[in-house]
């Protein structure tokens, strides 16, 4: 996890980066499993709440609230 700063707003948020490839397996159905429960648990006040998700040709990051 890393710590984030939104340029414009300055909310900070923390970031994880997920390598999409592990071992030479594809990890992205695991990615996007992550990512369904966290939409799905978003209101939810014991679970961290996802704001955006980026990806890249090698990894994903999900921005996340501290």
């Amino acid at each position: 996890m890393r710590k984030c700063t939104h340029k414009v707003t300055g909310i900070e948020y923390a970031a994880k980066f997920i390598r999409k490839r592990r071992r030479s397996m594809d990890q992205r159905n695991d990615i996007y499993h992550e990512i369904a429960v966290l939409k799905l648990a978003q209101n939810c006040g014991h679970i961290v709440n996802i704001h955006e998700v980026y990806e890249t040709p090698t990894e994903m990051a999900l921005v996340l609230e501290l």
